[in-house]
């Protein structure tokens, strides 16, 4: 099995090679966030949260806030999940507190990074905070600002992170779940 590489340094080998020197130079990581996007009406999911809904609110805030659609599994499993409303995908509890949003294609990260979005696009947005890749398509992106310790999951359509890799998939999840696969 190939072992764990660090994502911002498979960028930064990749932008190496064509500076001067062979060597890589450093990216800022942009901090001020985009709210808003042209042209782009729905919601944006943040280090929060999804607008009212926070990570780690109660089952019944989450629902009487109506973001809480139909139980999507069987009771007895880690997590409790529920089908999204008001834009959201998927929501998944733990011990009765929200530990994972499931956004949908349409819905945008509050950075302007989204469905569609490059890995180039989520590095140059975002740096030092991208973790390491762990081979299953899929990388992480801290979420300082969150209530709870969290991250963002970021599924890519190819199983190693490359410039052009495109995002297919974005949630907001706490650490401590248990229960995403």
């Amino acid at each position: 099995m190939a072992a764990l590489v660090s994502v911002a340094a498979l960028a930064a080998a990749a932008w190496g090679a064509s500076n001067s020197g062979g060597t890589s130079t450093s990216r800022p990581v942009v901090t001020t966030p985009v709210t808003t996007l042209p042209g782009v009406r729905a919601a944006t999911l943040s280090d929060t949260g999804l607008g009212d809904l926070k990570l780690g609110v109660s089952l019944k805030k989450a629902k009487a806030l109506g973001f809480v659609g139909n139980r999507a599994n069987e009771a007895g499993e880690p997590c409790s999940q529920y089908t999204g409303k008001k834009g959201i995908k998927y929501l998944w509890f733990t011990q009765g507190h929200l530990a994972i949003i499931d956004i949908p294609k349409r819905t945008r990260m509050n950075t302007g990074i989204g469905i569609g979005s490059t890995f180039q696009q989520l590095h140059d947005v975002y740096g030092d905070r991208i973790g390491p890749d762990d081979g299953n398509a899929r990388i992480y992106v801290s979420a300082p600002e969150a209530p709870v310790k969290a991250q963002y999951r970021i599924g890519l359509d190819t199983e190693t992170a490359f410039r052009d890799s495109k995002i297919v998939e974005i949630a907001l999840q706490s650490t401590d779940a248990a229960c995403y696969e």
